[in-house]
């Protein structure tokens, strides 16, 4: 189901006939004409093909522009291909016209903590408070701001007075679990979760923290049974994305393969199935079957999400050739949706033609400037030219609040071409703290530690371990240990070999070294062979 359905909550709508609020009375005259376009949007929003939804509603509000629930559906539109800033400026237009002020301002305090304007979306949240003090979604959207403001004390506070317009809140009950494990309370997290189940058991935030919690104090098998656990009371098919995920990096790739094959043969036209088998192919390196994959959906959703999916996955293969073949076309008939656009300059780039790729760089950012995403390539971009002066002066005021993982990644990628390791550091531990599922957390901790070993900067690799050994846990924690005792086993190897057993049980060791640590480096690379010959 598209996400808007969750999230339409006019009622003002009698007999389908539609309210144009200039004269007070139901304009019939044009309602079929429009009510027509909103219906073939629905079916393309439904098909991921947002570009011509969104043509279609505008061709609807040009004919009846007093008509919110037309504006509620092009918000949440917009926020399903997360143009925060175009959903604000609608829902600036919608707090003229709807009574219910409560869930405009909610919603907008939702897309201001997208943004990560954190401060301001707590006083968007106060604000649909005073009109409506029962409304849920403003409480969640209040306790999360703060949360990651990180007055997680306000936050408990705001739980509480939630709890008191409605005790029976699943959702209450799950953003209590969060808080609990944002404390690294894990067993109180798990007792609100299981609360929250209990009152509603498919309620996504719920199951999401009972797997989070898995995951982090848990083993593989808790983990596992989580995600089989949260697939069986929601349906969610994230959980088998994340499932088969798991399977495979623990080393039973074979029940990984079929899952993902049955997934996707029960169901062939879903995105979701379709992208996991895809995924799992690219895994096994067997790109022409994950090509396949996409092209067939393509066949059965011709739409532009499915466009869109084949081709990033064709830049995440490094098929940059084909993506400069085929975008030009896909950039015409897709003009609203500039990943089309940001795919060509990543083509560009990668293949090492950074003087058309910062031209198009240089656009999107000007169209777009509260993107962190294309600031941050941007800045790449002109450091990549020659240009490092004006790289660092775009970033010297790079004060946003919260940063996305990736962007954390990209951020640590300039300073490190930069030769700024203080900078470069600061961005690295901050992913990681943020950490985005399994194969990041395989990945990127290797890639930091192997550009600082190229750099000859194997004392900062040491100080960027151990400040992640301070803050990680369970798996991750794992992982940054077998990587110390992996660099200081070159020099040293029966110190090297004392850090990795530090781990624990040999499986365990075995595992990280076999699936985990996948270094180029040749000393490092020596030093687990030899391990590996004595000791597994």
């Amino acid at each position: 189901m598209a996400a808007w359905t969750n999230n339409t909550i006019c009622n003002d709508t009698k007999n389908n006939i539609y309210y144009s609020y200039s004269f007070g009375m139901p304009n019939k005259s044009i309602q079929p004409a429009a009510s027509k376009n909103m219906e073939k949007a629905i079916g393309l929003m439904e098909n991921y093909d947002y570009s011509d939804a969104k043509k279609r509603i505008d061709m609807a509000l040009a004919l009846d522009p007093l008509n919110y629930e037309y504006h509620y559906i092009k918000v949440n539109l917009l926020i399903e291909r997360r143009d925060y800033e175009g959903a604000l400026k609608e829902l600036h237009v919608m707090e003229k016209l709807v009574p219910d002020k409560a869930s405009v301002y909610s919603l907008e305090s939702r897309c201001l903590i997208n943004l990560g304007k954190n401060f301001d979306a707590v006083g968007k949240a106060d604000e649909a408070l005073e009109h409506d003090r029962n409304y849920m979604q403003a409480y969640e959207n209040k306790l999360i701001a703060l949360q990651n403001i990180g007055l997680i004390n306000d936050a408990f506070d705001v739980y509480y007075s939630a709890l008191k317009v409605d005790p029976q809140d699943a959702e209450s009950y799950a953003v209590l679990s969060e808080l609990h494990m944002e404390m690294k309370n894990f067993d109180a997290a798990h007792e609100s979760a299981k609360k929250a189940i209990n009152i509603e058991k498919d309620n996504i935030k719920a199951n999401n923290m009972l797997v989070s919690i898995a995951r982090v104090d848990g083993g593989i098998e808790d983990y596992i049974k989580a995600l089989s656990d949260a697939y069986v009371n929601t349906h969610y098919e994230g959980y088998i994305v994340q499932l088969t995920n798991c399977l495979y990096e623990s080393g039973n790739r074979e029940d990984a393969v079929k899952i993902a094959e049955k997934f996707y043969k029960i169901n062939p036209g879903n995105m979701n199935s379709a992208h996991n088998l895809a995924h799992i192919f690219i895994l096994e390196n067997r790109i022409q079957d994950a090509g396949k994959v996409y092209k067939n959906s393509i066949k059965l959703n011709k739409s532009e999400f499915t466009n869109l999916q084949y081709i990033t996955f064709l830049n995440e293969t490094e098929q940059y050739a084909t993506v400069l073949k085929n975008v030009d076309e896909l950039i015409e008939r897709y003009p609203d949706n500039d990943g089309f656009l940001y795919n060509k300059f990543y083509a560009l780039s990668r293949s090492g033609d950074h003087k058309d790729a910062l031209i198009i760089i240089k656009l999107l950012y000007g169209q777009n400037k509260d993107s962190i995403l294309y600031k941050v390539e941007y800045a790449l971009e002109l450091a990549l030219t020659g240009n490092s002066d004006e790289s660092l002066r775009i970033l010297e005021n790079f004060e946003e609040l919260y940063i996305d993982p990736w962007i954390s990644m990209s951020l640590w990628s300039l300073y490190s071409m930069l030769n700024q390791y203080d900078r470069a550091n600061e961005y690295a531990i901050l992913a990681m703290e943020n950490g985005i599922g399994d194969e990041f957390l395989g990945s990127f901790p290797l890639e930091v530690i192997e550009t600082y070993l190229e750099k000859g900067w194997k004392i900062q690799a040491i100080k960027f371990i151990d400040a992640l050994i301070e803050r990680a846990e369970g798996e991750l924690q794992d992982i940054c240990i077998a990587c110390k005792g992996c660099i200081l086993g070159i020099d040293d190897y029966d110190k090297g070999r004392d850090i990795l057993e530090q781990i624990g049980s040999a499986e365990k060791i075995r595992y990280l070294l076999l699936f985990k640590l996948k270094f180029t480096d040749v000393e490092i690379n020596n030093f687990i062979n030899r391990y590996k010959n004595e000791k597994l």
